[in-house]
């Protein structure tokens, strides 16, 4: 299944940090939720982020088939050092016909962490995607929003409150 599904929404030509953490990805989540499947209680992951002079590279897909439900809360962190530290990731999300995804991705970087990000959504007829953001901290955080959807409903929330500079493409 994950070979069905890596790489269908950002693609590793999509510029050099989705290039480098297509190739390098470490760890990361694939959330799959059949057809039709109500998960009643939210889900949650915790990516526990690099420590000093560390690169560090996670991938995230969430595919909710057709008529599926879910909340999916993901956070990302790590605690402050002194010297830097990189992490690259790439989010792909998928929400077939008809199908609800609540989506909160929360980021806690230490103040030392350098964090690109490739986020990406595909959002089919019918379906809904509630996309909740929130940012403390970070040495520089860049991530590139993309939304495609075909007569959906999507929204997007964000929060920052970040150490340094933030910079986000949508």
């Amino acid at each position: 299944m994950l070979k069905k599904l890596i790489g269908q929404i950002v693609k590793a030509d999509d510029g050099k940090f989705a290039a480098l953490t297509s190739a390098m990805a470490q760890n990361g989540v694939l959330l799959y939720v059949p057809k039709n499947v109500q998960v009643e209680q939210p889900l949650h992951s915790v990516l526990w982020g690099p420590g000093a002079n560390l690169a560090h590279f996670s991938h995230l897909i969430v595919h909710v088939e057709a008529g599926a439900s879910v909340t999916y809360v993901h956070e990302a962190a790590s605690p402050d050092e002194t010297s830097p530290a990189m992490h690259a990731g790439i989010v792909e999300i998928h929400v077939g016909e008809d199908a609800n995804l609540k989506f909160v991705e929360l980021q806690s970087w230490g103040r030392h962490v350098w964090n690109f990000s490739h986020e990406r959504a595909r959002v089919e007829r019918g379906g809904n995607l509630d996309w909740i953001f929130g940012a403390v901290g970070s040495r520089l955080t860049k991530k590139l929003f993309r939304f495609r959807s075909r007569r959906s409903r999507r929204t997007r929330q964000n929060v920052w409150f970040l150490f340094y500079r933030c910079y986000t493409t949508s």
